[in-house]
Parts: structure tokens; C-alpha cells; sequence
């Protein structure tokens, strides 16, 4: 079947059918695309579509000799066809004027949100399963359920110099970087709002770009480093006590829960059978991020199973040598080099 892009090679569909004197059964598909190993893309639905409206008898079989024969027919054709226009020439499209806009766009975003919050952008950023509140008179209800204590290795960072920052770069950091509310404050909202939470993580250095059960996390003397944590395990009076991770690869359906954690490239198979997270990935540099954010020793790196709804959890300790070299090369990069991309991009 043609791509969308029509001058990339077609996608190849396969699939069997089973019928019996009154039904036919679709065994499996495949597809030759990004999506394919689903078994659902639109490449496949197609397929499905045209055996349905027509008589499976009449189709004509083709060799795999046919096939390559006959795209290459169809492809100047195809190209001769479909020619690029600009929008402006399609009938529906009216000329329009620029209006600027008087609010920002994350303002705006909020507005549209509010007007609608049962539409698809408001549940994405607020979220689809909020937390029920329970108003019960007996019930006591904590504005921030644990306090985070700085890390040794966090007040060590003013040890480490950098170059001076220019004038413009100081005014940037102190505008959009310093915290102007505190980080428990910061943390409560970024629960609630997910449009916050973009908005807080920009222009600083975290530990992921995924979405976070816990809220984001920061430090008020160090604001540039932030975190957002799938989940923190705290003990019977809230004392955090440990890190949660969650990755969710997306396996093949042709592969065992074996296979599946054997093939993931971040993991490596110890002789006892259990899992290390390898330590030149950006993986364990997320996780290290967030346990000297967050002060605390371990962290559970869960790797779910989709596919049999199955997980390994590997127990990744704090790495103290790690950590300080990180911490140091993290503040170099982000004061003579990302922070001057940022100033460049606001000016």
C-alpha cells in the first residue's frame, strides 16, 4: 500500500484469514510501518476495508516480482498526480489578517481550558483520573503530605564556580528561574495543574520529559534543577523513604516476557537472573538526579510488561561519586551554555 509520502517505498501488509460456512476470522495483520506492529494501523484497516466490499475470488495474486513491478508502474504516475500546492490556493481558505494577541498563550491555554473541561486538551493537561478529595469531618486533610530536606551534595554546588554571566543572563535568571513561591507551594499546583507543570519545568534541567504522579519537585536555592517523580514511597508518619520509576516499553506482540526484558537496551541480565540498570544510560542519570533532589538512598526502577502485564523492579542505590560529577557538569553546562541559549531565545 502507498505511504503517505509518496515518495517513499509502499508498506507491506500481511495477514490470514480463516473462514468457515458463515464467517471469516482475522488470525493476524501486520504492516510494514511504525505502527504496524500493533496490528491496528490504518494501513491494515484499509486492507480489511477493500477485502470487505470486494469478492476475495476476484482479487488477482500477484508474485513478490509482480509486486515490485507494479509499484514501480504506478510511482511516476503517482508523483505526476499529486503535486504540491500551496494552501492559499484551496477554495476554502480565506485570507486572513494577523491580530496579535493581547494575553500570552499560556493564559490563553488556560481560558480554553476553563471554557471546556471535559474537551480532549483540558483532560490531557489537568488529567483524566483526578484524586477525589473526601470532606469528612474526621478527616485530616495535609496541605503538603512530606517535607524534602536538601542533600549535602546539593549545598556543595556553590563550591563549584562558572564563568560570570552577562547582564542580560542575570536578568533572565532572576525573572524566570528564581522561584518567586516556595517549592511545597509549587509542588501542590503542579499536582493539580498539568498546564502549570509544563509551565514551571521550562528552561530548567530535569530529570525526564514524562509526565509525573508526584508533582514537581525543586530546590529554592537551586531552582534550575527540578524533577518530577512517577512516585515516592513515604512511611507511616510521611517520611519519603524512597524513589519510584516507571518505564512502560513498548514490546512486539511476537515477543515473551523473557525476550522482552532481555532486548531492552538500559538493562543488563545478572548471572542470579535479576536486572542492573546500566549506568552510561540517561536512565540512571535521571534516577540519581532524583534522589539527590529528593534526598533519599534508593530508588524502585520499575520496567512494566504491557503486552502480559508483568514487571521487574531493579533497586538502584544512591551513587554518591555519580552524583557529584553530575552535579558539577550540570551546572557548567546550564550556566555557560543553556542559559545563554535561553537568554538568546527571549531576546
Amino acid at each position: 500500500m502507498q505511504s503517505s509520502h509518496i515518495r517513499n517505498k509502499p508498506h507491506e501488509i500481511s495477514g490470514k484469514l480463516t473462514a468457515d460456512s458463515s464467517n471469516i476470522k482475522i488470525e493476524s495483520f501486520a504492516c510494514s510501518c511504525a505502527a504496524g506492529a500493533s496490528e491496528s494501523c490504518k494501513h491494515v484497516v484499509a486492507v480489511l476495508l477493500f477485502l470487505n466490499k470486494n469478492n476475495l475470488n476476484e482479487i488477482d495474486t500477484l508474485s513478490s516480482t509482480d509486486v515490485q513491478c507494479q509499484w514501480s508502474k504506478l510511482k511516476e504516475p503517482s508523483l505526476e498526480q499529486f503535486k504540491p500546492v500551496s494552501i492559499e490556493h484551496f477554495c476554502c481558505v480565506r485570507s486572513t489578517e494577523k491580530v496579535p494577541l493581547t494575553t500570552s498563550p499560556s493564559e490563553l491555554r488556560s481560558a480554553l481550558i476553563s471554557a471546556a473541561p471535559n474537551s480532549a486538551i483540558a483532560l490531557h493537561c489537568v488529567g483524566r483520573n483526578p484524586r477525589e478529595i473526601s470532606l469528612n469531618k474526621n478527616d485530616v486533610v495535609l496541605e503538603e503530605p512530606f517535607i524534602f530536606t536538601t542533600h549535602p551534595h546539593l549545598l556543595s554546588l556553590d563550591l563549584y564556580s562558572v564563568l560570570n554571566l552577562g547582564d542580560c543572563c542575570q536578568t533572565v535568571y532572576e525573572s524566570d528561574i528564581k522561584l518567586n513561591d516556595s517549592p511545597i507551594n509549587i509542588r501542590t499546583k503542579s499536582l493539580v495543574d498539568k498546564s502549570y507543570w509544563h509551565k514551571i519545568r521550562q528552561y530548567r534541567i530535569t530529570g525526564s520529559r514524562c509526565y509525573s504522579l508526584s508533582g514537581f519537585v525543586t530546590s529554592y536555592n537551586y531552582p534550575w534543577l527540578g524533577y518530577s517523580p512517577d512516585g515516592i514511597i513515604v512511611n507511616k508518619v510521611n517520611e519519603p523513604i524512597k524513589l519510584v520509576e516507571v518505564k512502560c516499553p513498548y514490546p512486539s506482540c511476537t515477543d515473551d516476557s523473557q525476550n522482552i526484558f532481555e532486548k531492552i537496551i538500559y538493562i543488563s541480565k545478572n548471572a542470579d537472573e535479576s536486572f542492573t540498570l546500566l549506568k552510561k544510560h540517561a536512565y540512571y542519570a535521571q534516577v540519581q538526579l532524583g534522589l539527590v533532589l529528593l534526598n533519599l538512598n534508593s530508588c524502585d526502577f520499575i520496567i512494566y510488561n504491557s503486552i502480559e502485564h508483568n514487571y521487574v523492579v531493579i533497586n538502584v542505590k544512591f551513587d554518591d561519586q555519580y552524583c557529584k560529577t553530575l552535579l558539577q557538569v550540570l551546572k557548567i553546562v546550564y550556566f555557560e551554555k543553556l542559559l545563554h541559549t535561553i537568554c538568546e531565545l527571549k531576546m
